[in-house]
């Protein structure tokens, strides 16, 4: 999942995807070669007397399991109280990002400690100005690398996490420190076990390349055990850009929140397994899929389970209407609204048209009718244009019709069952539904419906009699 021991770059620089940040003019973490728990290098913040912060942030990485386990090595010698052993003046502490959530201590997010946990609290009694007076931290002196052992939380699964390293300083360093070292720092996903034989491969394509804005993109996941042994509770994880519509997938992948997940149960030996879903591309901007595979055995080997499929988006057409216009029935003197969406390169110009000819100042993507009237019946379509050309929608057919009044003209028994006569209305369908309890869940529908006549019309019940009564009603479409 994340391996980084901070050894194959040059120092001062950090790995690619790994950033720094600090505050009120301090200096950001540096990748150093003066202490280290694996050589040559480590990660390093150094502790100079101004009041801010320097943050260590890592790449994002995906998550799949509930027991995913972080771990890294960390040598601190910070400025703390002489006197009070649990307090400190300046230390570190770690932070996690799930989802698009805020940073959260990584206690107060839900994980925890099994090894290498913070030492001592930041003093709010004698020192005043450190940025985070009471936060729990790393501080004081660590006497060389320690190993920290932490458990994420278990709602990180499924979901992109990342992770910041925080060095919080007061003004001043009196009683002395140097700052603080990170190295070998490296997350396992999965459940672990002495002796591991399953070996799970990630690959992945996409088809068509290129694709059209509104084209559905097909995106393939091929998961295989090159192990020996059977790995389980296997689930891949594959992250969409925000510029796409999940579409379908295949059975056991579920769409959540920008992330399909896809549960492969148990895969034996040797075996392979096969997913796809689809997506619509709605902007031009390239789409990216990035799949992770994981599972409950633990994997040795890494670096094979992840892939990153691409496709580029073709920019030169006109736009795509991806949500048509509906059809409408509404009432003389009501409103109702037609609503388009469509996708294609910025910027979308609308033109609302009714039987073809452009509807003046109706240029949104919905159209509001109010106060229908009669003559307000029709075809109405949408224009889309940009830079590339207009593309047209399906044609919604409005119909506006007096509102109906049903009143009951005869109830009659025969040999055939109950009928009922009442006026109706042209443009109108009628059906007949019953109930033999008005207790009973649903209505039950008179087949067929009839068409109104602008007269009287009649419906009748040929369903036997079960109960000693039934309740009936008409109702209008």
């Amino acid at each position: 999942m994340l391996t980084q021991n901070f050894d194959t770059v040059t120092a001062p620089a950090l790995p690619s995807g790994w950033a720094t940040m600090a505050s009120n003019g301090v200096s950001g973490w540096v990748v150093s070669t003066n202490a280290h728990a694996s050589t040559p290098a480590a990660v390093f913040a150094d502790e100079p007397g101004t009041l801010g912060t320097e943050d260590l942030l890592s790449p994002a990485i995906t998550i799949v399991t509930t027991n995913a386990q972080l771990t890294f090595r960390n040598s601190f010698n910070t400025e703390a109280d002489p006197i009070d052993g649990t307090l400190a003046y300046d230390g570190g502490f770690l932070e996690i990002q799930i989802g698009t959530n805020a940073f959260l201590d990584i206690l107060d997010s839900g994980g925890g400690f099994v090894s290498g946990g913070y030492t001592r609290t930041i003093s709010t009694a004698t020192n005043t100005d450190n940025p985070f007076g009471g936060r729990q931290v790393w501080g004081g002196n660590s006497g060389g690398f320690i190993t920290t052992t932490v458990n994420l939380p278990t709602n990180c699964a499924g979901q992109a996490i990342q992770l910041r390293w925080r060095f919080a300083l007061d003004s001043g360093n009196f009683y002395g420190g140097f700052g603080w070292y990170l190295d070998d720092i490296s997350i396992r996903d999965g459940g672990t076990c002495c002796v591991s034989s399953a070996d799970l491969a990630v690959a992945g394509s996409v088809s068509p390349e290129p694709v059209a804005l509104g084209q559905p993109l097909t995106y393939t996941v091929a998961l295989t055990n090159l192990g020996s042994g059977s790995a389980y509770g296997v689930t891949v994880t594959n992250l969409l850009p925000s510029g796409v519509i999940f579409s379908s997938g295949s059975p056991g992948c579920l769409y959540t929140n920008g992330t399909v997940l896809c549960d492969a149960n148990t895969l034996a030996a040797n075996d392979t397994t096969n997913y796809s879903f689809q997506v619509i591309p709605t902007t031009g901007e390239a789409i990216t899929n990035m799949a992770v595979v994981g599972s409950f055995t633990w994997d040795p080997d890494v670096s094979n389970n992840q892939v990153i499929s691409s496709s580029s988006v073709i920019t030169n057409q006109p736009p795509f209407v991806y949500l048509q216009p509906t059809n409408a029935l509404a009432g003389i003197g009501t409103a109702t609204t037609l609503q388009a969406v469509a996708f294609g390169i910025a910027p979308l110009v609308y033109q609302w048209l009714f039987n073809g000819t452009p509807i003046t100042g109706e240029t949104s993507s919905a159209l509001a009718l109010r106060d229908l009237r009669v003559d307000q019946s029709g075809g109405y379509s949408v224009l889309v244009t940009n830079w590339n050309g207009a593309s047209t929608s399906s044609v919604a057919q409005v119909t506006v019709v007096t509102v109906p009044t049903i009143q009951l003209a005869r109830l009659a028994t025969n040999a055939s069952g109950p009928s009922i006569s009442f006026s109706s209305s042209t443009g109108l369908t009628y059906a007949l539904e019953y109930k033999d309890s008005l207790t009973d869940p649903v209505w039950i529908p008179v087949a067929p419906p009839a068409t109104g006549i602008n007269g009287i019309l009649l419906l009748q019940d040929t369903n036997a009699l079960i109960a000693p009564s039934r309740f009936y009603r008409i109702s209008a479409h």
